[in-house]
């Protein structure tokens, strides 16, 4: 068993700021209970302090009803406002105690750890990062709007800020915060080198899976769908690789095995590399009950390879070979 300590787990990823400490009721160093008097105060006390203008447009997020359920909801409703300040202070030093949180809302464990995401980078173990990815998208799955309502409307209760009716106007900002939760996470991603990207991806697929044979959270769907569409310029390259290789070894099958083997060793390495990439995609897919065409049209033309190599040039052992490799790659 792996003994190294967990880098993501530690204080090393300190930050300077988060996405936490740029909401309104952060920069005004306010609270959801306070009511529209405070805020003005507080207003004026900040602007001594940080930007005025930013500090005004805060100002105007908490009081204008229209733009306060978007700062509430990004915030941490269902917390006190002491709990809450020490949280946000805590993202500043150790930003990965947010995951072991306890008796949090989830939509508050949620911005708590999407914040917390922005302190992810290269130095940190794929496993770990997988880890990470799949609590936050399991307590994604938890949210709930009427319990975002309740939450909300009990703050304003206090402030003097009137209840928001209905949950319509929750759902719609709960559906824009898993935007804002899957762009965290596509960051810290991107902040990966290339390996470690499709690491992750790959362990956080396999395990929210099952390894293909159960269906994700739908944040994972996501996260993989966006996946899909920036690796999409790579496999089509190498797809076409692989297709200028099969084209090579059709032509030099006529001179033999020793003409053909270096030629199915470039290919066995094309191939492995491609799937290497491929495999969230295939997972996905599967557990989805879909199939990722473009996995499936490259290991027909690989076993086609292999028929052919067989029944036309009786070179039995790298037909062997283009078998096995699609044994342990390509689905």
């Amino acid at each position: 068993m792996d003994e190294t300590p967990s880098t993501l787990s530690s204080a090393r990823g300190r930050v300077k700021t988060t996405a936490l400490q740029e909401n309104p009721f952060a920069l005004l160093a306010a609270s959801p209970r306070d009511d529209r008097r405070r805020i003005l105060d507080l207003a004026e006390e900040r602007a001594l302090e940080i930007d005025h203008a930013k500090c005004q447009k805060a100002r105007s997020d908490l009081t204008n009803l229209r733009t306060r359920l978007s700062a509430e909801v990004a915030w941490l409703p269902g917390v006190s406002p002491r709990r809450a300040h020490a949280l946000t202070q805590a993202l500043l030093t150790d930003p990965m105690a947010a995951r072991a949180e306890v008796g949090l809302p989830a939509l508050a464990h949620c911005n708590l750890m999407a914040a917390a995401f922005e302190a992810v980078d290269a130095q940190d173990r794929p496993n770990e990062i997988a880890d990470f990815i799949q609590e936050m998208t399991l307590r994604v799955d938890e949210l709930v709007a009427e319990e975002v309502l309740q939450a909300v409307n009990e703050d304003r209760v206090v402030a003097g800020f009137p209840e928001v009716r209905g949950t319509d106007q929750v759902e719609s900002e709960l559906a824009e915060r898993k935007r804002y939760f899957k762009n965290a996470i596509k960051d810290s991603l991107n902040r990966l080198q290339s390996e470690a990207l499709v690491q992750v991806m790959t362990l956080t697929v396999d395990r929210a899976t099952n390894g293909g044979s159960e269906h994700g959270p739908e944040l994972i769907d996501e996260i993989v769908d966006s996946y899909a569409v920036e690796t999409q310029s790579f496999l089509q390259k190498e797809a076409t690789n692989v297709e200028k290789l099969i084209s090579a070894v059709r032509e030099s099958a006529k001179a033999g095995e020793d003409a053909v083997r270096p030629l199915i060793d470039r290919l066995n390495g094309v191939v492995r590399n491609w799937d290497k990439v491929a495999q969230p995609l295939q997972l996905s897919f599967k557990a989805r009950g879909l199939e990722h065409d473009a996995s499936r049209d490259l290991a027909f033309k690989v076993r086609s390879l292999a028929v052919d190599l067989f029944n036309e040039h009786d070179l039995l052992t790298q037909s062997q070979r283009l078998t096995s490799l699609l044994r342990c790659q390509v689905p």
